[in-house]
């Protein structure tokens, strides 16, 4: 099987960080990908957004492990951006008609020529395939 890059949207991790309703198969997913040795892309733009829901919540001792586990991974990735990437962002976010953190989102993917993973819908409008962990996770299982 080739090693592939997979972007990683920040609601994968907070579904899994917060245990929520899809916890296990967001749990599952980064498992398979890690033990798979493909290449898991999270930007720093997303980082800073999971700090920002997660601070909200009480759950200092949750950004200290998302960042540990980050820092850890022989397989994580974060994706820094300057200024002029930035840009490039902002005219994503209007041409595809997304929020600034989608935008950053949809242009690592395009950028790195990953794949995507997310539970955000708003994507489904524009020409980035939105895969869902179950999916890469049933994929997987048929092979």
């Amino acid at each position: 099987m080739e090693r592939k890059t997979f972007v990683i949207d920040a609601n994968i991790f907070l579904e899994l960080l917060l245990d929520q309703n899809q916890a296990e198969v967001c749990a599952q997913l980064l498992q398979f990908l890690e033990d798979k040795g493909h290449t898991i892309v999270i930007t720093l733009f997303a980082i800073y957004g999971m700090e920002v829901v997660l601070e909200a919540k009480g759950a200092g001792e949750v950004i200290k492990s998302l960042l540990q586990r980050c820092q850890q991974s022989l397989v994580i990735e974060v994706l820094h951006t300057n200024l002029e990437e930035e840009h490039e962002i902002f005219t994503v976010a209007q041409q595809q008609r997304l929020d600034i953190d989608d935008a950053h989102q949809y242009w690592a993917a395009k950028k790195l020529n990953a794949l995507f993973v997310s539970f955000d819908k708003d994507f489904d409008h524009t020409d980035l395939q939105r895969l869902e962990p179950k999916t890469i996770l049933a994929q997987h299982l048929s092979q």
